[in-house]
């Protein structure tokens, strides 16, 4: 299992749970946040033993969408890639239940990735 920075991943049984672990943040997305999101579905989508994906927020926020004070913070982002941009196409074309458990705010890109 991979040891992500921004996310949290955990299998139990046929059910990944997924986290996003900014909770300074309210879960706010970074570049990091979007590639580690995306390898992991990757890597969940294509896995026979699970059937569930969980996604809920580390604090009190699910996801408000992207951290804009990190990105205009002047801080060092890593370089976006076109195809972590697919993360919603991953949770609504694999074939797997995909369920949000939305613990706080939930705006912007965060509303799509619960859909």
């Amino acid at each position: 299992m991979t040891d992500y920075e921004t996310i949290l991943y955990d299998v139990t049984g046929n059910r990944a749970t997924v986290t996003f672990n900014r909770p300074d943040h309210l879960n706010g997305i970074t570049n990091t946040m979007m590639r580690e999101l995306y390898e992991c579905l990757s890597e969940v989508a294509f896995d026979p033993n699970i059937r569930v994906v969980q996604l809920t927020g580390a604090g009190q926020g699910f996801c408000p969408g992207a951290d804009l004070k990190a990105y205009s913070s002047g801080e060092k982002q890593e370089p976006n890639r076109k195809e972590y941009f697919n993360i919603t196409s991953l949770l609504h074309e694999m074939p797997k239940v995909t369920v949000a458990a939305i613990n706080g705010a939930c705006a912007a890109a965060g509303t799509c990735i619960q859909k």
